[in-house]
């Protein structure tokens, strides 16, 4: 189906990163074209919260691109989202069968980190997003004795998460507020990292680049 459509590439912030055709070349209807088929979720962040607007995602979609294609989902993980838009740019079949969500800092690490990559992401185009909200905590246990910013300041804190990338948040609040928290490492999930946590058996992971 490689010249079915004319491509283009298109992004998302949480990630729907895809070669999408703009208008069929032939006769063949988009319903046509994707009926019968499936339509690949590739998954920079397989685990946690993130499988589960994936999900969220490609049920709806699956009602409401025409042809009705299945939706299923493939992790790809690896250097902080970056991987799966390798991927996307240079491997994956362009026709519209495969989508990528990567992660909100993937298409903008290469412009602030120098990560070895094989797409530009000045050509990427975000198509939307499952989260905007700019949802970012910081969760401690009660037994931590750390209330306020003044104790983060006055007190050590490990703290964890499921994306490597995180570390640049802990890195800016230490540089800017003057706290004393290091980042040991990213677990799989956001589940794991609770689960860590409620343990209180903080395990410092090697960092998955």
């Amino acid at each position: 189906m490689q010249g079915k459509f004319r491509n283009r590439i298109i992004a998302t912030a949480l990630g729907f990163l895809t070669w999408l055709g703009s208008t069929p070349a032939t006769a063949e209807t988009v319903a046509e074209f994707y009926k019968g088929r499936s339509i690949t979720i590739h998954m920079g962040f397989p685990g946690g919260g993130f499988f589960a607007s994936a999900q969220l995602a490609g049920k709806h979609m699956q009602k409401h691109i025409p042809g009705n294609p299945k939706i299923v989902f493939k992790p790809r993980p690896g250097r902080i989202g970056t991987t799966v838009l390798d991927f996307l740019a240079h491997w994956a079949p362009k026709n519209g069968t495969h989508l990528a969500m990567p992660g909100s800092l993937g298409p903008w690490l290469p412009l602030q980190l120098k990560i070895p990559v094989k797409y530009d992401p000045l050509k990427l185009t975000y198509i939307g997003s499952v989260n905007s909200a700019g949802d970012t905590y910081l969760f401690v246990r009660p037994d931590t004795g750390i209330k306020t910013l003044a104790d983060l300041k006055t007190k050590s804190l490990r703290v964890s998460n499921s994306r490597g990338a995180y570390k640049l948040f802990v890195a800016a609040i230490n540089n800017i507020l003057g706290t004393k928290i290091t980042y040991v490492g990213d677990y799989p999930s956001h589940q794991d990292a609770f689960s860590a946590m409620l343990r209180a058996k903080p395990k410092v992971l090697p960092e998955r680049v």
